[in-house]
């Protein structure tokens, strides 16, 4: 974020409040405030257009623009009144407010979930002081009071989640009254959560606490009676009372709540695996998604289909990120998708197609994934859920450049960068202009690359996201590596490494570790090489990654090449290259062919036929008008030739 003179500080969770320096900011007008209000909560850029909409949707188009001018006027001349000019920003077309990290609660609670740490969530949820924009609305402005609406039911939501997950996390060290703490606030903001009640009883009796136990058990039966006619159910009696279970007829109130009951902690659990796969938690998101399917959800429940499929979906993923075991994650993938469309949800089955798009290109089967990420978008295009939709052309842009279809994946880009920018999806840059990067990469465009990778890497810092922060240094030691500046590439990328070495990222690290290794082969130090190299190798068999196992056999036989083991080199060069034939990866062969060919060249006394290799690798960049590679290649046959 810029730097800014004067501090202001934006607290929109409860009453909003605004000041600058510790001094209140006067707005007498109402629109102007909500004006300053939602750009300081969604924490980004918005058209003048949208603005305009957003608070004057019911007025004609001139006047919406001439009113959206004036309420920016005012906005000014108070910031102007506090020496704070500079907050306000924009050009003739956007508008946003400049401010430091932790100016806006809203935004700072959003980047304080992001990181995941307990320290991070704690200072999070301190930060909710009430309802988004408590008492505030305004009379001629649906749009602006729907989005308050619906951004509140988030952020409470998430909020909730998040105290859950800081008295587990309290619990697990028998910190019992830190866990108690939090869950009384989650019980103060939803009372009539059997779940969290039962939570906080149950640390009440194992604290010995009984009497407290007690007192909370009668006040939610008072609760629950009043406002529902419901009784609590027989598992949260058995918490303070030794009354035998009876069997129930599936209409009788208990019955009834024990449905409600069981769907509801299903649906937390799959709420926890959510808020923990965003924070690229995999083991913590699979556990929970796992935790939630365990639950005997009743036949009668008319959302049990949908919270099945749910289920699998996320464990699915989280498998699939985690990379440890693709076949189960297929099956669960598979699993949701059956139901999906049993049910016809359609903005679920989207995303659930994305991952087993995502699952194919892990095992090397790159067209299959291609069709698998098409379904993907058809289907987000007819639920309107653009940021699946964004990352499906994404992925197939990516996915298409490993095919050598650069055209295409230039295509896929473009519309991928125009439903980012027309319906705001700023999160989804930080895909975007990886991809975008790595195409330029692919045709040797340095400059253009270093000028994507630089503007993923801001927002990526900005986010606080340490896996696409690693993920870009990486794409700027890429670089480094194409202008022959070894020793700048492998800084940048065990800066990038280092950044995540802790963090999980399994396949970004095992990425990394590739690149290092095929550095510190150029510069001949291969003892520094081969302990990535045993690694990747190791894993990527253990886990089925075909495109990983590919590139790291490719590098490991020229490791073998260079210590004098050409016979081992030649065979395992030889069965990669049949193996990427078999995965119809013509690229992969080619670079394969390179590299065979150039260290047939280098480390065999009778070259062989390495020569011949060099020019069939050609051939295939040529025809991929595969730039970059192709100019590196040439380079070597030149001294080949001499």
């Amino acid at each position: 974020m810029a730097d800014v003179a004067v501090h202001m500080a934006i607290r929109l969770f409860g009453s909003p409040e605004l000041r600058i320096a510790g001094v209140h900011l006067v707005l007498h007008d109402q629109k102007a405030k909500a004006l300053l209000y939602y750009l300081a909560g969604t924490g980004r850029s918005h058209t003048r257009d949208h603005l305009a909409t957003l608070l004057w949707s019911e007025s004609p188009e001139s006047n919406a623009r001439h009113s959206l001018r004036s309420s920016l006027y005012h906005i000014r001349q108070a910031l102007h009144t506090k020496g704070a000019d500079e907050m306000l920003a924009g050009d003739c077309d956007v508008v946003y407010l400049q401010l430091a990290d932790d100016a806006c609660d809203v935004t700072y609670f959003r980047r304080l979930l992001a990181k995941g740490s307990e320290s991070d969530l704690a200072e999070a949820v301190s930060l909710y002081q009430g309802p988004l924009l408590q008492g505030f609305s305004l009379l001629d402005a649906p749009l602006f009071d729907e989005w308050v609406r619906c951004e509140e039911i988030t952020l409470r939501q998430t909020y909730l989640v998040t105290l859950q997950r800081l008295a587990s996390w309290a619990e697990n060290r028998q910190s019992w009254e830190e866990a108690i703490a939090y869950l009384q606030r989650a019980v103060q903001l939803e009372p009539l959560s059997e779940e969290v009640q039962q939570k906080l009883i149950g640390l009440y009796v194992r604290g010995g606490a009984f009497g407290q136990a007690l007192q909370q058990y009668q006040l939610f039966e008072t609760d629950l009676q009043r406002e529902l006619g419901l009784v609590p159910s027989l598992e949260t009696r058995s918490l303070v009372f030794t009354t035998p279970k009876a069997p129930l007829s599936s209409t009788t109130p208990q019955a009834i709540t024990a449905t409600r009951y069981a769907n509801a902690q299903a649906t937390a659990h799959f709420e926890l695996g959510e808020l923990a796969l965003v924070a690229n938690n995999y083991q913590a998101a699979g556990s929970s998604a796992r935790a939630g399917l365990a639950i005997a959800l009743p036949a009668e429940d008319t959302q049990r289909i949908a919270l099945v499929a749910r289920g699998h979906r996320l464990l699915g993923a989280a498998l699939a990120m985690e990379g440890s075991d693709l076949r189960a994650a297929e099956g669960h993938l598979q699993e949701a998708v059956v139901a999906h469309r049993f049910t016809d949800n359609a903005s679920e089955l989207c995303a659930t197609l994305f991952e087993l798009g995502n699952v194919a290109a892990q095992r090397g089967e790159l067209r299959h994934a291609l069709e698998l990420y098409e379904e993907a978008a058809r289907t987000a295009e007819v639920a309107h859920t653009y940021y699946f939709l964004t990352l499906a052309y994404n992925n197939f842009a990516y996915h298409s450049l490993l095919l050598g279809q650069h055209e295409a994946a230039q295509r896929a880009l473009t519309r991928g960068f125009s439903l980012a920018e027309t319906h705001e999806m700023f999160g989804a840059h930080l895909h975007l202009f990886s991809t975008q990067g790595e195409v330029y990469l692919y045709l040797g465009e340095w400059a253009a690359a270093v000028a994507s990778f630089q503007k993923g890497l801001s927002l990526a810092e900005e986010l606080g996201n340490l896996e696409r922060q690693a993920g870009y240094r990486a794409g700027l030691a890429l670089v480094a590596r194409g202008q022959e500046h070894v020793e700048r590439a492998i800084i940048l990328f065990e800066e990038a490494l280092a950044l995540i070495n802790e963090q999980g990222y399994w396949h970004l690290r095992i990425r990394i570790r590739l690149w290092l290794a095929e550095m510190f082969l150029l510069i001949g130090n291969m003892s520094e090489a081969e302990p990535h190299l045993v690694a990747t190798l190791a894993t990527a068999k253990e886990h089925g990654r075909a495109l990983l196992l590919l590139q790291s056999e490719r590098l490991y036989a020229r490791l073998l090449a260079a210590r004098g083991d050409w016979s081992s080199a030649n065979a395992l060069f030889a069965s990669t290259v049949e193996r990427a034939s078999g995965l119809d990866l013509p690229l992969e062969v080619a670079r394969t062919q390179a590299v065979w060919g150039e260290a047939a060249l280098l480390y065999t006394s009778v070259p062989h036929n390495g020569h011949e290799l060099l020019l069939k690798a050609r051939k295939v960049f040529t025809a991929h008008d595969a730039r970059a590679e192709l100019k590196a290649l040439m380079a070597v046959l030149r001294l080949a030739e001499r």
